[in-house]
């Protein structure tokens, strides 16, 4: 079986590189410098070529504040991009697994999102994943797999950012009033790899299992990796002023986000769809967030 990853040297599709390499799978990796998802043509000229059999469509534009500002570009790569891919996979009769996000749901309520929800999304970013989401759907051979709150061992995220600033800083403000679970890239890669042997085509969620708020992420980063950093826990509305605020006295604003995007305050996913698989959840978020410091320290110690 022939593997592509598009966006492989991203955050999930280089730890899905990593984990393919692992078990000695035949994967092709593809970049923005072998086909730009901006330009279809380059993109379908590439997949024809290498003719995989399972495409993993990891690569997406994900800068969310950004997206409100642009929103062409974000379409460009997450709906025109997605629709190229999609299109070679029927050409070639293969497989699409399509990485999608919390970001798609309105984050109203407490209870877990379940597969089958209409999706609601507040962001440009979300209706975008959204749309890709569509898209991959008009394949028969398909899986959509929504993870929340991704973070890995490269690449800016969550994780790296808050080691830097507790090692920086003696408080950060970090909202107390969005609630998920946090999902380390190299459990869901693994987790994709399995998901594709079973056939069972259609939509999953994947995140770690318990639930925290970023604030609560956040404390637990600092507690594991012994920082002396104090979180302060703050809402998502004075956050979004405050950097509505830092943007407005930005010298540099017109290379900036103009608008901050809207997140959804309830990212809890019901993973149901991969019991009924008869898969492995992925681990409880605390035990993920220990394993990946460890894994840092030791790069950091090796470099």
């Amino acid at each position: 079986m022939n593997l592509l990853i598009t966006g492989a040297n991203g955050m999930l599709g280089s730890a899905l590189a990593e984990e393919c390499g692992r078990q000695k799978l035949n994967y092709v990796a593809m970049t923005r410098k072998d086909a730009d998802l901006t330009e279809p043509e380059q993109v379908m000229r590439f997949l024809h070529e290498k003719k995989p059999d399972v495409v993993f469509h990891c690569a997406a534009y994900t800068s969310v504040d950004l997206a409100e500002t642009d929103p062409e570009i974000c379409r460009a790569v997450n709906v025109e991009g997605t629709r190229a891919i999609a299109e070679s996979c029927r050409e070639l009769d293969a497989v699409l697994c399509y990485i999608s996000t919390d970001y798609v749901f309105d984050g109203e309520g407490q209870a877990p999102h379940k597969e089958s929800e209409q999706p609601r999304p507040l962001s440009v970013y979300g209706q975008s994943k959204y749309e890709g989401e569509l898209i991959a759907k008009s394949l028969k051979k398909h899986y959509i797999v929504r993870s929340s709150w991704t973070y890995g061992d490269t690449g800016t995220n969550f994780l790296a950012t808050m080691l830097r600033l507790g090692a920086e800083k003696r408080q950060i403000m970090v909202v107390d009033d969005q609630v998920g679970a946090p999902v380390y890239a190299k459990e869901l890669a693994a987790l994709l790899l399995a998901l594709i042997q079973t056939g069972r085509y259609g939509t999953y969620h994947a995140a770690g299992q318990g639930e925290c708020s970023f604030a609560e992420y956040a404390a637990y980063i600092m507690e594991t990796a012994g920082l002396p950093a104090e979180i302060v826990p703050v809402s998502s509305e004075w956050y979004e002023q405050s950097m509505l605020n830092r943007l407005q006295d930005s010298k540099e604003n017109n290379t900036k986000a103009k608008k901050i995007a809207k997140r959804p305050k309830n990212s809890r996913l019901s993973m149901e769809e991969l019991k009924e698989a008869g898969l492995c959840l992925l681990p409880d978020w605390k035990d993920s967030v220990k394993r990946a410091i460890k894994c840092r320290e030791k790069i950091e110690k090796s470099h």
